[in-house]
């Protein structure tokens, strides 16, 4: 039998946080920590930083300078995700393979 993890691009543990997918679908870079599932979303579409989920003020100062600083990686981290976001991250992706998944369980 068919399984929607099976036929889906969006992982069913719900463990991402919207707004990366928001941050993806304009192009702007991403700053996360590797809470839920983030980190590895982030990681897997090189769409931005993860950084430690215990970092002080001064090394969190210093990492948002340096990629501000580096304008062709925020670039890089922005393209990467809106293409992401196309591709695999949107409810129309989603909503066909949805569709896929019911008329597999159907016949």
């Amino acid at each position: 039998m068919a399984s929607l993890r099976d036929a889906t691009p969006m992982k069913a543990s719900y463990g991402w946080s919207s707004k990366i997918f928001d941050a993806m679908a304009v192009g702007t870079p991403v700053v996360t920590t590797p809470v839920g599932e983030d980190g590895d979303l982030v990681r897997e579409t090189q769409c931005g930083e993860v950084l430690p989920e215990a970092i002080g003020i001064d090394e969190l100062a210093e990492r948002l300078t340096s990629l501000w600083r580096q304008p062709e990686l925020r670039r890089r981290y922005g393209e990467n995700g809106r293409l992401a976001y196309r591709e695999r991250y949107n409810w129309a992706a989603y909503e066909s393979a949805f569709a896929n998944a019911v008329t597999r369980m159907e016949s």
